[in-house]
């Protein structure tokens, strides 16, 4: 990356809400209030990264106890990073935050990213869910 990403936590805020909300049209059952309420709570956190001052990209994230350990959860994450793509250049951020983690989850229904994430960042399918919308 050419320039510098600058990545901080926020408090929930318009700018990523609208951005984070764009992430969650394929799931007609979700909403955006149920993850600000856990932004607001702190039950999750809120990052949001700047290029040249500018917001670019936003992300919540989650640490999970588990019987064996914690485990981080990408609860959301969306934007664009001009020239440069935003997996290739926030993922390594996002699990830097979660290196205290045993284990990284994240959620998607779009196949090019767990091709990415799998061929690329070492994660691994742990299961598959199926929906049936009435």
């Amino acid at each position: 990356m050419s320039q510098v990403l600058i990545v901080k936590r926020s408090e929930w805020n318009p700018w990523s809400e609208s951005v984070l909300v764009q992430t969650m049209d394929g799931d007609p059952l979700a909403g955006i209030e149920a993850i600000k309420a856990d932004v607001d709570r702190g039950d999750s956190q809120l990052f949001v990264c700047f290029l040249d001052g500018a917001p670019v990209s936003a992300y919540v994230l989650r640490v999970e106890q588990k019987t064996h350990g914690l485990e981080g959860v990408i609860v959301l994450a969306a934007g664009r990073l001009p020239g440069e793509n935003l997996i290739s250049g926030v993922l390594p951020f996002v699990l830097e935050q979660l290196s205290f983690c045993q284990a990284v989850r994240v959620h998607t229904n779009r196949p090019g990213l767990v091709k990415r994430l799998t061929q690329e960042f070492g994660f691994h399918v742990g299961e598959t869910v199926l929906r049936k919308f009435k």
